[in-house]
């Protein structure tokens, strides 16, 4: 993304014609961060994309919508489903509808599975101590044993749900430090859940599962953090490792033990770099994670762009320039072809 320089303001009309009389400054990006064509229509009336060019002022674009037929419904013309307050179309190449009502959803999420599972552990405590009672009058050591494994059972389960208690509450607190990050984030439907970078904007992708979009929303809380970083050469950047897959993995579980159940994760801590690291793909049974690429312990701290340029095949004359070497690096970006894109901190 790019600062708005100083002293400049504008104002737009629903698609992104600028109001002339309240705006002020010259800056080349405008609606939905996109580079204007000031010299088709004048300022701020014509946008570009990579799949499209639209007239800001009619909200239609010049070409016919590349993914028509996934909306046959609507014009091949449209931008933004008419809607360009609740759509997203950074591309010109589809529209999503926007991320802040699945953010929220998972949110309430969080909220509503620590209420039920505050009111189940009252519950069990309750019971805990009234079967404590019994055991002070058990008349032999048969109906002893019963009432102390029940209170072990019970005591076990709250300690289950004190796990995934804490967890959740700590999702809450990075949720909203996500919230007030100047970071973009986008959420996004998809095959798979996956995390990536693009054009700036943290992307997290999941199947429609909420368990699944927690997992994804750990990765997204790892970046702000600097705890990963997003690299071309395949799954995450010399900050990723597979301590990241277990924090991410903790929050799915707190979320919904079920849904890693089949990995062997019935509590808290069985989830381990070790039993991370050996997942397997159910259809073909290969592991998912490839710790040849996927480092066990955290590379976090001091890295710069020269120790990656020395290490990394890909970055390799990629023409980092001489004034940001020995910058330390937050993230190298992943995108679809030969680009990189990064972020740096001076030191």
């Amino acid at each position: 993304m790019y600062p708005t320089p100083k002293n400049t303001t504008f104002t737009t009309y629903p698609f992104g014609s600028i109001m002339v009389s309240v705006s002020k400054g010259e800056y080349r990006y405008g609606m939905n961060t996109q580079e204007k064509d000031n010299e088709v229509y004048g300022e701020g009336n014509s946008y570009s994309a990579e799949y499209w060019q639209y007239d800001a002022r009619l909200g239609r674009r010049w070409n016919v919508d590349p993914y028509v037929v996934k909306h046959p419904y609507n014009s091949p013309y449209l931008c933004f489903n008419n809607n360009p307050n609740f759509y997203v179309d950074i591309k010109g190449n589809e529209f999503e509808e926007g991320s802040k009502k699945d953010a929220e959803e998972l949110l309430k999420t969080y909220k509503t599975e620590s209420k039920e599972l505050q009111k189940v552990q009252n519950k069990n405590s309750k019971k805990i101590t009234d079967l404590n009672e019994k055991l002070l009058s058990a008349k032999n050591e048969d109906d002893a044993n019963k009432l102390q494994n029940q209170i072990s059972k019970l005591e076990g389960y709250n300690n289950k749900i004190g796990d995934r208690l804490c967890e959740l509450d700590r999702a809450i607190t990075e949720w909203g430090e996500m919230n007030k990050s100047e970071q973009k984030f986008r959420i996004k439907l998809g095959e798979k859940a996956v995390t990536y970078m693009d054009d700036g904007v943290v992307v997290m992708t999941y199947t429609g599962h909420m368990d699944l979009l927690g997992h994804e929303f750990v990765h997204g809380y790892q970046y702000i953090k600097q705890k990963i970083s997003f690299n071309l050469a395949g799954p995450g950047g010399w900050l990723y490792d597979m301590g990241d897959e277990v924090e991410a993995y903790k929050r799915q579980w707190a979320i919904n033990p079920l849904s890693v159940n089949g990995y062997g994760f019935e509590n808290y801590n069985d989830i381990t770099k070790e039993s991370v690291a050996n997942i397997r793909e159910v259809s073909n049974n290969e592991l998912i994670y490839d710790t040849t690429k996927i480092p066990m312990e955290s590379m976090h701290g001091g890295v710069t762009i020269e120790f990656l340029i020395k290490n990394n095949p890909i970055v390799k004359d990629e023409g980092i320039r001489e004034i940001d070497k020995g910058k330390t690096v937050i993230e190298f970006n992943r995108t679809n072809n030969s680009q990189i894109i990064y972020r740096e901190k001076s030191q």
